[in-house]
Protein backbone atom coordinates (compact mmCIF):
# COMPACT_ATOMS: atom_id res chain seq x y z
CA UNK A 1 0.00 0.00 0.00
CA UNK A 2 2.74 2.29 0.49
CA UNK A 3 4.53 1.73 -2.66
CA UNK A 4 0.93 2.07 -4.44
CA UNK A 5 0.56 5.82 -2.31
CA UNK A 6 4.26 7.04 -3.17
CA UNK A 7 4.03 5.91 -6.79
CA UNK A 8 3.09 8.31 -9.56
CA UNK A 9 -0.42 8.02 -10.25
CA UNK A 10 -1.00 7.12 -13.73
CA UNK A 11 -2.88 9.54 -16.36
CA UNK A 12 -6.41 9.87 -14.82
CA UNK A 13 -6.40 7.35 -12.28
CA UNK A 14 -6.98 8.47 -8.03
CA UNK A 15 -4.37 8.45 -5.64
CA UNK A 16 -4.92 7.29 -2.60
CA UNK A 17 -4.29 9.83 0.45
CA UNK A 18 -3.30 7.32 3.14
CA UNK A 19 -3.59 4.43 4.72
CA UNK A 20 -7.15 3.49 7.20
CA UNK A 21 -5.97 0.26 9.67
CA UNK A 22 -9.10 -0.98 10.57
CA UNK A 23 -7.81 -3.73 12.90
CA UNK A 24 -6.13 -5.60 14.29
CA UNK A 25 -6.92 -3.50 17.52
CA UNK A 26 -10.85 -4.43 17.32
CA UNK A 27 -13.38 -6.29 19.99
CA UNK A 28 -14.08 -9.61 19.52
CA UNK A 29 -17.25 -9.40 20.23
CA UNK A 30 -17.51 -6.62 17.61
CA UNK A 31 -15.44 -7.79 14.75
CA UNK A 32 -17.92 -7.82 12.29
CA UNK A 33 -16.47 -9.91 9.40
CA UNK A 34 -12.83 -9.34 10.54
CA UNK A 35 -11.17 -12.82 11.13
CA UNK A 36 -10.62 -13.56 15.19
CA UNK A 37 -7.36 -15.04 14.42
CA UNK A 38 -6.12 -11.36 13.35
CA UNK A 39 -7.19 -9.38 16.23
CA UNK A 40 -4.57 -8.01 18.57
CA UNK A 41 -4.27 -6.02 21.67
CA UNK A 42 -3.25 -2.93 21.22
CA UNK A 43 0.43 -1.69 22.11
CA UNK A 44 2.46 1.24 21.12
CA UNK A 45 5.18 -1.47 19.95
CA UNK A 46 2.94 -2.91 18.01
CA UNK A 47 1.34 0.40 16.13
CA UNK A 48 5.19 1.52 15.75
CA UNK A 49 5.52 -1.93 13.53
CA UNK A 50 2.58 -1.57 11.60
CA UNK A 51 3.60 2.60 11.13
CA UNK A 52 7.29 1.64 9.76
CA UNK A 53 6.03 -0.75 7.25
CA UNK A 54 3.78 1.98 6.22
CA UNK A 55 6.53 4.23 6.12
CA UNK A 56 4.45 7.12 7.89
CA UNK A 57 1.36 6.66 5.18
CA UNK A 58 -1.23 5.20 8.17
CA UNK A 59 -3.65 8.49 8.51
CA UNK A 60 -6.37 7.15 10.60
CA UNK A 61 -6.94 3.81 13.38
CA UNK A 62 -10.24 2.71 14.58
CA UNK A 63 -9.42 1.11 17.62
CA UNK A 64 -12.05 -0.11 20.44
CA UNK A 65 -10.95 2.07 23.31
CA UNK A 66 -12.28 -0.46 26.02
CA UNK A 67 -9.24 -3.43 25.07
CA UNK A 68 -5.65 -3.57 27.69
CA UNK A 69 -3.22 -0.94 26.33
CA UNK A 70 -5.84 0.90 23.76
CA UNK A 71 -5.38 4.33 25.49
CA UNK A 72 -1.79 4.37 25.46
CA UNK A 73 -1.84 3.30 21.86
CA UNK A 74 -4.43 5.65 21.34
CA UNK A 75 -2.00 8.63 22.88
CA UNK A 76 0.97 7.52 20.63
CA UNK A 77 -1.15 7.59 17.61
CA UNK A 78 -2.23 10.85 17.96
CA UNK A 79 1.74 11.42 18.40
CA UNK A 80 2.23 9.76 15.28
CA UNK A 81 -0.19 11.93 13.19
CA UNK A 82 -2.50 9.43 12.98
CA UNK A 83 -6.39 10.58 13.63
CA UNK A 84 -7.43 7.61 15.88
CA UNK A 85 -11.34 6.60 15.59
CA UNK A 86 -13.37 4.65 18.20
CA UNK A 87 -15.08 1.35 16.28
CA UNK A 88 -15.80 -2.41 16.10
CA UNK A 89 -16.08 -2.07 20.20
CA UNK A 90 -18.18 -3.10 23.12
CA UNK A 91 -17.22 -0.13 24.65
CA UNK A 92 -19.16 1.50 27.96
CA UNK A 93 -19.83 5.57 28.17
CA UNK A 94 -16.81 6.03 30.46
CA UNK A 95 -14.80 3.53 28.05
CA UNK A 96 -15.64 5.95 25.44
CA UNK A 97 -14.93 9.14 26.68
CA UNK A 98 -11.29 7.99 28.27
CA UNK A 99 -10.74 7.10 24.42
CA UNK A 100 -11.86 10.79 23.76
CA UNK A 101 -9.92 12.60 26.71
CA UNK A 102 -6.73 10.01 24.98
CA UNK A 103 -7.30 11.34 21.67
CA UNK A 104 -9.99 9.90 19.85
CA UNK A 105 -11.23 12.26 17.42
CA UNK A 106 -14.51 10.37 15.54
CA UNK A 107 -16.38 6.95 15.18
CA UNK A 108 -16.25 4.44 12.71
CA UNK A 109 -19.59 3.07 10.56
CA UNK A 110 -21.66 4.83 13.56
CA UNK A 111 -24.36 2.37 14.54
CA UNK A 112 -22.68 -0.56 12.99
CA UNK A 113 -20.48 -3.03 14.85
CA UNK A 114 -20.27 -1.27 18.38
CA UNK A 115 -22.42 -1.42 21.96
CA UNK A 116 -26.44 -0.38 20.94
CA UNK A 117 -27.56 2.47 22.92
CA UNK A 118 -29.56 1.99 25.88
CA UNK A 119 -30.94 5.34 27.94
CA UNK A 120 -28.60 4.04 31.04
CA UNK A 121 -25.37 2.88 29.09
CA UNK A 122 -25.17 5.20 26.20
CA UNK A 123 -21.94 3.08 25.01
CA UNK A 124 -19.80 5.07 21.90
CA UNK A 125 -23.02 5.73 20.13
CA UNK A 126 -24.94 7.93 22.60
CA UNK A 127 -21.41 9.81 23.52
CA UNK A 128 -20.17 10.42 19.99
CA UNK A 129 -23.41 11.97 18.65
CA UNK A 130 -23.71 13.75 21.85
CA UNK A 131 -20.62 15.58 21.58
CA UNK A 132 -20.20 18.88 19.43
CA UNK A 133 -16.42 17.85 18.79
CA UNK A 134 -16.24 14.33 17.91
CA UNK A 135 -17.05 13.60 13.56
CA UNK A 136 -18.82 10.18 13.42
CA UNK A 137 -19.12 8.57 9.70
CA UNK A 138 -22.24 6.64 7.92
CA UNK A 139 -22.26 3.47 5.50
CA UNK A 140 -25.65 5.16 3.84
CA UNK A 141 -26.48 2.58 1.60
CA UNK A 142 -29.91 2.02 3.52
CA UNK A 143 -28.77 -1.72 4.74
CA UNK A 144 -26.05 -0.99 7.04
CA UNK A 145 -28.07 1.96 8.96
CA UNK A 146 -32.01 2.48 8.65
CA UNK A 147 -33.12 5.62 7.14
CA UNK A 148 -34.71 6.82 10.21
CA UNK A 149 -31.31 6.56 12.31
CA UNK A 150 -29.30 8.04 9.43
CA UNK A 151 -31.75 11.30 9.65
CA UNK A 152 -31.23 10.75 13.72
CA UNK A 153 -27.09 10.44 12.90
CA UNK A 154 -27.61 13.86 10.60
CA UNK A 155 -29.52 16.02 13.34
CA UNK A 156 -27.02 14.63 15.91
CA UNK A 157 -24.10 15.42 14.14
CA UNK A 158 -24.89 18.42 11.69
CA UNK A 159 -23.70 19.89 8.07
CA UNK A 160 -19.87 19.88 9.81
CA UNK A 161 -19.08 16.97 11.81
CA UNK A 162 -20.85 14.00 10.22
CA UNK A 163 -19.04 11.94 7.35
CA UNK A 164 -20.23 9.79 4.60
CA UNK A 165 -17.98 6.54 3.82
CA UNK A 166 -18.66 3.02 1.90
CA UNK A 167 -16.59 0.88 3.89
CA UNK A 168 -16.43 -0.60 0.61
CA UNK A 169 -15.32 -3.99 -0.69
CA UNK A 170 -13.11 -5.27 -3.41
CA UNK A 171 -16.28 -7.02 -4.81
CA UNK A 172 -18.10 -3.28 -5.64
CA UNK A 173 -18.96 -3.48 -9.01
CA UNK A 174 -19.26 -7.35 -9.62
CA UNK A 175 -22.23 -8.93 -10.84
CA UNK A 176 -24.54 -10.74 -8.44
CA UNK A 177 -22.89 -14.17 -7.06
CA UNK A 178 -20.06 -15.21 -5.34
CA UNK A 179 -16.38 -13.35 -4.77
CA UNK A 180 -13.67 -13.58 -2.88
CA UNK A 181 -12.33 -10.56 -0.45
CA UNK A 182 -9.11 -11.24 0.91
CA UNK A 183 -9.51 -14.74 2.35
CA UNK A 184 -13.19 -14.45 2.69
CA UNK A 185 -16.20 -15.56 0.52
CA UNK A 186 -18.94 -13.20 -0.04
CA UNK A 187 -22.37 -13.64 -1.24
CA UNK A 188 -23.31 -9.98 -3.55
CA UNK A 189 -26.83 -9.47 -4.14
CA UNK A 190 -27.74 -5.54 -5.22
CA UNK A 191 -26.57 -3.32 -3.17
CA UNK A 192 -25.60 -5.83 -0.52
CA UNK A 193 -22.64 -7.96 0.56
CA UNK A 194 -22.89 -10.95 2.63
CA UNK A 195 -20.71 -13.42 4.33
CA UNK A 196 -21.64 -17.15 4.57
CA UNK A 197 -23.40 -16.45 7.75
CA UNK A 198 -25.16 -13.55 6.57
CA UNK A 199 -23.47 -11.15 8.15
CA UNK A 200 -22.89 -7.74 6.13
CA UNK A 201 -19.62 -7.82 4.69
CA UNK A 202 -18.66 -4.41 4.33
CA UNK A 203 -20.80 -2.84 1.63
CA UNK A 204 -20.60 -2.39 -2.37
CA UNK A 205 -21.69 1.00 -2.91
CA UNK A 206 -19.66 4.20 -4.35
CA UNK A 207 -19.54 7.40 -2.86
CA UNK A 208 -21.13 9.00 -5.16
CA UNK A 209 -23.90 7.22 -4.66
CA UNK A 210 -23.89 7.32 -0.97
CA UNK A 211 -24.02 11.52 -1.50
CA UNK A 212 -27.59 10.56 -3.63
CA UNK A 213 -29.12 8.01 -0.83
CA UNK A 214 -27.85 10.85 2.22
CA UNK A 215 -30.07 13.25 -0.42
CA UNK A 216 -32.65 10.46 -0.66
CA UNK A 217 -33.00 9.73 3.34
CA UNK A 218 -32.99 13.05 4.85
CA UNK A 219 -33.43 15.50 2.11
CA UNK A 220 -30.35 17.87 2.75
CA UNK A 221 -29.16 20.30 0.35
CA UNK A 222 -26.96 19.19 -2.47
CA UNK A 223 -24.06 21.12 -1.09
CA UNK A 224 -24.55 19.72 2.35
CA UNK A 225 -24.60 16.02 1.62
CA UNK A 226 -21.50 16.54 -1.14
CA UNK A 227 -19.66 18.57 2.28
CA UNK A 228 -20.10 15.13 4.08
CA UNK A 229 -18.06 13.47 1.32
CA UNK A 230 -15.16 15.53 0.89
CA UNK A 231 -14.80 18.12 3.18
CA UNK A 232 -15.43 16.90 6.49
CA UNK A 233 -13.61 13.90 5.93
CA UNK A 234 -10.82 16.20 4.51
CA UNK A 235 -11.07 18.11 7.59
CA UNK A 236 -11.13 15.14 10.08
CA UNK A 237 -8.02 13.88 8.84
CA UNK A 238 -5.76 17.40 9.30
CA UNK A 239 -5.97 17.47 5.37
CA UNK A 240 -5.30 20.46 3.19
CA UNK A 241 -8.16 22.37 2.36
CA UNK A 242 -9.16 20.87 -0.35
CA UNK A 243 -11.41 24.14 -1.93
CA UNK A 244 -8.44 26.72 -2.18
CA UNK A 245 -6.34 28.50 -5.09
CA UNK A 246 -3.60 25.86 -6.33
CA UNK A 247 -5.31 22.84 -5.09
CA UNK A 248 -6.02 19.81 -7.19
CA UNK A 249 -8.84 20.16 -9.16
CA UNK A 250 -10.44 16.83 -7.98
CA UNK A 251 -14.50 17.21 -8.16
CA UNK A 252 -17.43 15.93 -9.59
CA UNK A 253 -20.56 17.83 -10.82
CA UNK A 254 -24.15 15.87 -9.61
CA UNK A 255 -27.22 17.23 -10.94
CA UNK A 256 -30.25 18.46 -8.66
CA UNK A 257 -30.65 14.63 -7.54
CA UNK A 258 -27.38 13.97 -6.27
CA UNK A 259 -26.56 11.51 -9.13
CA UNK A 260 -23.41 12.48 -10.32
CA UNK A 261 -22.90 13.07 -13.99
CA UNK A 262 -19.03 14.13 -14.59
CA UNK A 263 -15.61 13.95 -13.10
CA UNK A 264 -12.64 15.90 -13.19
CA UNK A 265 -9.21 14.66 -11.28
CA UNK A 266 -6.41 16.89 -11.81
CA UNK A 267 -8.71 19.65 -14.15
CA UNK A 268 -9.31 16.41 -16.35
CA UNK A 269 -12.84 15.66 -17.51
CA UNK A 270 -12.95 11.51 -17.25
CA UNK A 271 -15.16 9.24 -19.22
CA UNK A 272 -17.31 8.05 -16.96
CA UNK A 273 -18.64 3.74 -17.67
Amino acid sequence: MADYIEADPPTGSSQATGIHIEGPFLSHDKRGMHPAEHLLLPTPRLLDQLWQASRGNIRLMTIAPELPGALETIEHASALGIRPSMGHSMATQAEAIAGIMSGVVSATHTFNAMRPFDHREPGILGVVLDRDDMYADLICDGYHVAPEAVRLWLKAKGPERAILITDCLSAAGMPNGECITGDTLVHVEGDTCRTETGVLAGSVITLDRAVANLRRFTHAELHTAARLASLNPARMLGLPEPLTPGALADFNIYDADGSRRQSFMRGTLLALS
